[in-house]
């Protein structure tokens, strides 16, 4: 590793512990502002830092207490650095990035708005922001082409607890301390006249579908101003609604369920949690194995293979499992190849979109694992651009029926 990437690296890892705790609260109010559009800095900036601006309308400070920008974006080619921006004539920011082992410009990746980055509050307008985004040159694997995009930006502003905006609390359907699967909460809300929807979110332990290094966290996703991988929704009272925990991994820590209360004046409130120690799925468990390490620039194209391990412990008793992953540009152009597969056995080709972020969970045959190591491969014979595994990686969710069930036998799917 040379100076440069080692230095960038550095700053990366001290940047992540600042600023990777930042995180929704119980009991916060607060708006948010969005930019929709896909936003890249043009040219290829190899000396330099290109940059491009856009605005963000910001109709409500009254009251404000913190605010934060969430940005949703693809790491781009390989080894972009200097991924920073500012908003009006504030100072510069960098770029939440994943905690890798190296520099995160040097691996593939995808965040969806989260970890946000805080920001003082007087670096706010009311009215139009202008919000400019920098790049720097390639600092590892350069092709003399740096460059990523924005899929989408947020603005969200947190209030006094005295803000206007519908309160209520979550409640457990069934007062359990243990979750089970297809477990259910209502929602009791102080002015249901004002609400147009609740969103039910939890704090578990998942695979990293957000991209931002954490399993163990409140898991959604900002898509385009969009609140995905959530629970549910629902729109009415008493916005009764079941989670489905089918696959998800068995949980060391416990389970805590909010609710996100949504009034019509665009105010959201995160409820206090209910929590439950422990999950336990009828007749099975789910198992997460994820690989040790992955390559850097884990990508492929003009014939290439690379590949990293996924160590499985056991097979006894397992009836079915999923390989999941993240991706960018899972499809060709040309037709060729874009291959993702087992131990030498192909999984899935061209399985995402061309020139686009894909979230995969992928069947796999059990007969295709061992206890062990299992390769997990990629390969390419396309000469368009390259299929992509984001940090941080595959992994295998296997169910195993309770040992001694005989409802239940290996290779036969149950419980659902």
């Amino acid at each position: 590793m040379n100076t440069k990437v080692f230095f960038y690296c550095l700053i990366g890892l001290l940047f992540i512990s600042f600023r990777i705790n930042a995180e929704i609260q119980p009991e916060s109010i607060f708006k948010e502002f969005y930019y929709k559009s896909n936003i890249t800095p043009p040219g290829r900036a190899i000396n330099g830092i290109d940059s491009i601006s856009v605005f963000i309308d910001v109709d409500d400070l009254v009251k404000a207490v913190k605010a934060e920008i969430c940005i949703q974006y693809w790491g781009g080619h390989i080894g972009t650095s200097e991924q920073k921006f500012k908003i009006n004539d504030s100072e510069l920011y960098d770029f939440p990035q994943p905690p890798t082992p190296g520099s995160p410009y040097c691996y593939y990746r995808n965040l969806y708005g989260k970890p946000a980055v805080e920001i003082p509050l007087n670096n706010l307008e009311k009215g139009q922001n202008k919000l400019t985004f920098y790049k720097g040159e390639q600092i590892c694997y350069s092709f003399n082409w740096a460059h990523y995009v924005i899929n989408s930006v947020t603005i969200r502003i947190y209030y006094s607890s005295d803000k206007e905006c519908a309160k209520g609390k979550v409640i457990k359907i069934q007062d359990k301390d243990t979750a089970y699967q297809h477990i259910a909460f209502r929602t009791e809300v102080d002015h249901p006249e004002n609400v147009v929807s609740v969103q039910y979110i939890g704090y578990f332990t998942d695979y990293d579908w957000d991209g931002d290094g954490i399993f163990t966290q409140w898991q959604y996703r900002l898509n385009k101003g969009s609140w995905e991988g959530i629970l549910n929704t629902q729109y009415s009272p008493p916005y009764a609604a079941p989670w489905d925990n089918f696959w998800l991994p068995q949980q060391e820590d416990k389970i805590m369920i909010a609710a996100k209360i949504n009034s019509a004046n665009g105010c959201s409130y995160i409820t206090r949690p209910v929590e439950y120690k422990a999950l336990k799925q009828h007749n099975f468990n789910v198992i997460m194995y994820r690989p040790d390490t992955i390559p850097e620039v884990f990508g492929v194209r003009v014939g290439r293979e690379k590949e990293c391990i996924i160590k499985v412990e056991k097979l006894d008793n397992s009836i079915s499992a999923f390989l999941v992953f993240t991706s960018w540009s899972g499809a060709t152009e040309d037709g060729a190849n874009h291959e993702v597969g087992l131990n030498g056995n192909m999984i899935a080709d061209n399985f995402g979109i061309l020139h686009e972020a894909g979230i995969h969970m992928l069947p796999v045959p059990i007969e295709y694992l061992k206890e062990g190591d299992n390769i997990f491969h990629i390969f390419s014979n396309t000469e368009g651009h390259a299929l992509e595994i984001n940090w941080p990686g595959p992994a295998i969710l296997v169910r195993y029926c309770d040992e001694g069930d005989v409802k239940c036998k290996p290779g036969k799917e149950a419980g659902k």
